[in-house]
């Protein structure tokens, strides 16, 4: 089973029976932010991050634990929680 098809079969169980949590999952990635993340990060994402990134680009609840592109800014400054 790819990693794709893993995601969609999470995503599919939570939109059933965890409708909350499938909806505090942010939009998927653009190029743009994938470029700047890399800018800042000074190297390419590893091909599974991004396939995860293209999935969706995080998560709006704290009891998700995503990667994000929207942390690399946090990260870039030192403040890595």
């Amino acid at each position: 089973m790819t990693l794709s098809e893993m995601l969609a079969r999470i995503e599919d169980w939570l939109r059933v029976h965890a409708p909350a949590t499938a909806g505090a999952f942010a939009p998927p990635v653009t190029d743009a932010q994938v470029a700047r993340a890399e800018r800042a990060l000074g190297r390419r994402l590893h091909p599974d991050v991004l396939e995860l990134l293209r999935w969706r680009d995080g998560a709006d609840d704290t009891h998700l634990a995503l990667p994000s592109c929207r942390a690399t800014a946090s990260w870039r400054r030192g403040d890595r929680r």
